[in-house]
């Protein structure tokens, strides 16, 4: 869904040869010459920071996952998990960088931002946007669950990907910084989505 944003090059422009320019430009610039203006500097993207508190988290799950289901294991889980998700919603609400990978691998630099009613996420670049409402994702598969899924770039997802499947058949692969952003990512996504379905409509 997002459009190509390589710019042309004009060999008459680009590709001349600008040898002789560089010679006249090598003696004592003049004291009317103007200054150099500088070249404007890039601005770091925004990361997902993940909590220190998501391994205790992650911790405490593997722990509940082998029977250890004490109410206050229980109770110490939950408040983890609250922590986390307002961690989450906090940095989603001011937007945070993600790459999209697109059906031939290609990687899309945006934005992604999720709204004040927590109901879905926006991922802006320079001349596009899509949305993607909470209630659209079926799924959020980790790279090694996208191996019985039949999508168009399948062959391009590494660990650092997540993968949002939608209603109708459509994907959305973001790529995150690490391994532990891409499971914070898909962990709190995941609990986001499930708390919209239990929402009781109408």
């Amino acid at each position: 869904f997002f459009s190509s944003f390589l710019l042309d090059c004009s060999p008459a422009v680009c590709c001349r040869d600008n040898s002789k320019d560089k010679a006249q430009t090598t003696s004592a610039p003049s004291a009317d010459a103007p200054l150099p203006f500088p070249q404007p500097i890039k601005p770091k993207r925004k990361t997902l920071q993940v909590p220190p508190s998501f391994s205790r988290f992650q911790i405490s799950t593997i722990y509940t996952h082998h029977g250890a289901t004490q109410a206050t294991l229980m109770e110490k889980q939950k408040a983890l998990l609250s922590e986390l998700l307002k961690c989450f919603v906090r940095d989603l609400m001011r937007g945070i960088g993600v790459d999209v990978v697109l059906d031939d691998g290609a990687m899309v630099a945006c934005e992604c931002k999720i709204d004040s009613g927590i109901s879905k996420l926006t991922f802006d670049v320079t001349e596009a946007s899509r949305v993607v409402t909470l209630s659209q994702i079926q799924k959020v598969c980790a790279p090694e669950e996208m191996r019985n899924l039949s999508t168009t770039n399948q062959f391009f997802i590494d660990e650092l990907c997540a993968t949002l499947v939608l209603e109708g058949s459509q994907f959305v692969t973001v790529r995150l910084d690490s391994i532990p952003t891409r499971e914070y990512f898909s962990t709190c996504l995941r609990v986001l989505q499930m708390s919209r379905d239990d929402t009781p409509k109408g």
